[in-house]
């Protein structure tokens, strides 16, 4: 089982806050910076991406919009291999 240590970064030093651990053979060593900023909310910049996106297939309706989509869906998810003929 992994052994936790708790300590603080001051500039390039580390500062034990509870028993530091006793040098033993080399091991791996796991660090965490924990950030004190929440992380930003991206439900804007998605929503930003719609409104960017919108028109970018053209001013079709929308049953033209949508078949293009599934044509382009079709590409992407196609195996490139079935494509290639047999080698006998």
């Amino acid at each position: 089982m992994l052994q936790t240590y708790r300590a603080e970064l001051s500039g390039s030093q580390l500062i034990w806050i509870d028993q530091p651990p006793v040098p033993a053979k080399p091991r791996r060593v796991v660090v965490v910076v924990e950030d004190e900023q929440p992380p930003a909310s991206k439900t804007a910049d998605v929503g930003q991406a719609f409104l960017q996106a919108r028109g970018c297939l053209g001013r079709a309706p929308r049953e033209q919009v949508l078949s293009r989509l599934d044509a382009l869906r079709e590409d992407w998810s196609r195996d490139p291999q079935a494509d290639q003929p047999e080698a006998r």
